[in-house]
């Protein structure tokens, strides 16, 4: 049985699917949002940060009671305010992070 021949309809659908459907490789299409992502540590991070804490007592029993000792919390928050996802995100707050982690060297 000979193979039909494509109507014409079906070929113009063809001709624009085929011009239309450049699809985006899925490792590119996730990226960006990839990097805006933040982890559940860096959020509770950033808003532990934001409290006012009138006495550094307490705010060094949240950082323990997040599961991290104060030494890796402070290291995380440093390569976090250099993070440009970060950055983009909290740019007064990171800005404010810097100096003051610069006026204390």
């Amino acid at each position: 049985m000979p193979a039909q021949a494509p109507t014409h309809d079906s070929a113009l659908e063809e001709q624009h699917i085929a011009k239309h459907s450049d699809p985006i490789p899925p490792q590119e299409a996730e990226e960006p949002e990839a990097r805006n992502t933040m982890s559940e540590l860096e959020h509770a991070i950033i808003a532990l940060e934001k409290k006012n804490w009138r006495y550094q007592g307490r705010k060094e029993q949240a950082i323990l009671n997040m599961g991290l000792s104060p030494i890796a919390y402070y290291q995380k928050l440093n390569s976090m305010i250099d993070d440009p996802r970060i950055i983009a995100r909290y740019p007064v707050e990171t800005d404010a992070w810097r100096a003051r982690r610069e006026s204390n060297m």
